[in-house]
């Protein structure tokens, strides 16, 4: 064993290895792992081979040397010696004593190169190093925080938030918009014109009140059979015999929303007094006039078995906003069933809210978060920093910029769900390396020109380092990246 001077390099007893080993003492080294800054105390340990030989597997390693700092003491291997910044931990001390470094159960497999350092760097402060912290930006975020409900953190570390139903109305926090009122979540039904989202759509059910007592009023001849279940699109409601005398059932606090162009599925169950053949048919007031027009019939059927399956198709002018649906229940062989007047079965009615396409980007204003502007929409490609939500996803794209003397290199987006770019604005020769918070590469580019897209959507969340080397000038710059799901 060659050693630099003061420094003293010995093995368990048995397990020295039977190569040369070089140690190099180089204090706060540059350019050594992408994942540790400044760092102090650090070795190389060269070894060398000339015959290929592997080395020994070693139990123990001591490393003896009066200018050792306290602290926790990582191990790194290199075994490509190709790669400039591929280091891997392979061990971590405790907290040095004594100037002693001792390190079990490490196995030197192959020869290579290997460095001891001050191990992954805690950024925040907490405690806790990067490669067990998922947040080294946070020193309230760790695997010794307390995890805080309901706030979509994971301030412990467990890859898990903590979701609950405060309320106890059967809608957990992550989908019930106010988990403190049980009378508020995706379960229950919209109140009209009170302001409120009960139902958790991002709708307050505002209902022209006029406008439905415009409606032409309907009766019942007799209780001959009602309507039992109703399904379509959001509305799902199950009900027994008429809620009033004239066999109207004002169900119109139930509502849906209905985009322009779409088909949804009507279903109608019923329950029949009398062993007779059943018509059912169902209007809606497309263009919202108070009137039930003859071509806005959606279906008229008959049958014996209770049941009534169709498709209504959305037309594509219908007019935005709330209107009405009205199914009525009758006799076959009475007068021909009409929107208003008599039928010998029960009228229900329900509220539609027609989403339309305000803005004429071909997306309804319940998919497009600015349904008044048309260069925003899912469909729309997004321009980087410019604080705009152009596609609609939630976020706004952003891009880190590097200027190296004439070479412009952007990188985006940040944070990257699916795929990660790498954008030059001339044809110089680039080559990229991402690599993990814990210094294992995951990804080597070749050489490249103008551009590079790299698949981060199978990496898990977290923190990674794009190592970015503009091969013509010699330079490498650094870019952390934050992967998200």
């Amino acid at each position: 064993i060659y050693e630099s001077a003061g420094v003293t390099f010995s093995f368990t007893d048995e397990t020295t290895p039977a190569g040369e080993i070089y140690v190099t003492k180089l204090n706060a080294p540059d350019n050594i792992n992408p994942v540790e800054e400044n760092a102090a105390d650090v070795y190389w340990i060269i070894n060398y081979y000339p015959t290929g030989e592997k080395l020994t597997t070693t139990t123990s390693i001591t490393l003896f040397d009066n200018s050792i700092s306290d602290g926790v003491k990582s191990l790194y291997n290199r075994a490509d010696n190709a790669v400039t910044d591929n280091w891997i931990s392979i061990s971590s001390a405790g907290t040095a004593v004594d100037n002693i470094v001792d390190f079990d159960q490490i196995e030197f497999a192959d020869y290579g190169q290997y460095f001891l350092g001050q191990g992954l760097l805690d950024a925040d402060g907490d405690s806790f190093t990067a490669d067990v912290d998922c947040n080294d930006n946070d020193a309230s975020i760790n695997p010794g925080a307390e995890e805080i409900i309901n706030n979509d953190i994971d301030e412990n570390c467990d890859g898990m938030t903590v979701v609950v139903d405060a309320d106890n109305d059967g809608a957990n926090s992550d989908i019930d918009c106010d988990d403190e009122d049980a009378s508020i979540s995706p379960l229950n039904a919209e109140i009209p014109n009170n302001d409120i989202d009960e139902n958790c759509d991002g709708l307050v059910f505002m209902q022209d009140a006029e406008l439905y007592g415009s409606y032409c009023a309907p009766t019942r001849a007799d209780s001959f059979g009602f309507i039992t279940w109703v399904q379509f699109g959001d509305i799902a409601n199950q009900s027994d015999d008429a809620t009033s005398e004239s066999g109207v059932s004002d169900f119109t606090s139930i509502s849906t929303v209905l985009v322009t162009g779409s088909t949804v599925n009507l279903s109608v169950n019923s329950f029949l007094d009398f062993d007779e053949t059943q018509v059912l048919s169902a209007w809606i007031d497309w263009n919202g006039d108070g009137e039930f027009a003859d071509d806005e019939l959606v279906f008229s059927g008959q049958t014996d078995f209770e049941t009534w399956r169709s498709d209504v198709v959305v037309p594509s002018d219908a007019k935005g906003g709330n209107t009405i649906m009205r199914i009525r229940l009758s006799k076959l062989g009475d007068a021909t069933i009409t929107a208003c007047g008599d039928a010998t079965g029960e009228t229900e009615d329900y509220t539609v809210f027609i989403a339309s396409d305000n803005d004429g980007d071909g997306y309804s204003s319940v998919e497009d978060c600015n349904d008044e502007d048309s260069a925003i929409n899912p469909g729309a490609t997004e321009i980087v920093n410019n604080d705009v939500d152009e596609d609609c996803n939630g976020e706004a794209l952003t891009s880190s910029t590097f200027e190296l003397e004439d070479s412009t290199i952007d990188v985006f987006p940040n944070p990257v769900t699916d795929n990660l770019y790498i954008r030059v604005d001339d044809n110089s020769r680039i080559a990229v390396k991402l690599i993990s918070i814990t210094g294992k590469l995951i990804y080597q580019s070749g050489t490249f020109k103008f551009g590079k897209q790299i698949d981060m959507a199978d990496l898990a969340a977290g923190l990674y380092f794009l190592e970015i080397n503009h091969l013509d000038l010699n330079k490498r710059v650094v870019d952390k990246i934050e992967v998200i799901k």
